[in-house]
C-alpha cells in the first residue's frame, strides 16, 4: 500500500465518527464511504456506544469460507453488507476496507 492510500484510509477512519454514509440500526454499525478517482474507501467507525460494546464482547471467532472472523464484527458487517455492496460494486474501482476502534 502506498503512503497516499494509507493517509486516505487513516483520514476516512477518523471521519467515520462524524459522518457516516450507512448505518446499521440493530448493531449501531456506522460506515463512511469515500470515493476517489482510483479507489473507494469503506471505513467502519469504531466503538462509540453501548451497542458497539455489546458487539465487541461477541469475540468468539466464526468460521467462514474466507477464514475466521470476530463474531461481533461479522454480525455488524452482515447488517450493512447489501448497502455497501450496492454503493461500491457499480463503480468497478478497487475497494479498500478500513476502520478504527
Amino acid at each position: 500500500m502506498d503512503k497516499k492510500l494509507i493517509n486516505r484510509c487513516a483520514n476516512a477512519s477518523k471521519e467515520a465518527y462524524g459522518r457516516s454514509t450507512i448505518t446499521g440500526h440493530n448493531t449501531d454499525t456506522e460506515v463512511l464511504i469515500k470515493y476517489f478517482d482510483d479507489v473507494i474507501i469503506v471505513a467502519f467507525r469504531g466503538t462509540s456506544s453501548w451497542k458497539d460494546v455489546k458487539q465487541d464482547l461477541k469475540r468468539m471467532q466464526v468460521k467462514t469460507e474466507a477464514g475466521e472472523i470476530h463474531g461481533g464484527f461479522r454480525q455488524c458487517c452482515l447488517e450493512v453488507y447489501t448497502q455497501i455492496y450496492s454503493k461500491v460494486a457499480p463503480s468497478g474501482l478497487h475497494v479498500v476496507f478500513t476502520g478504527h476502534s
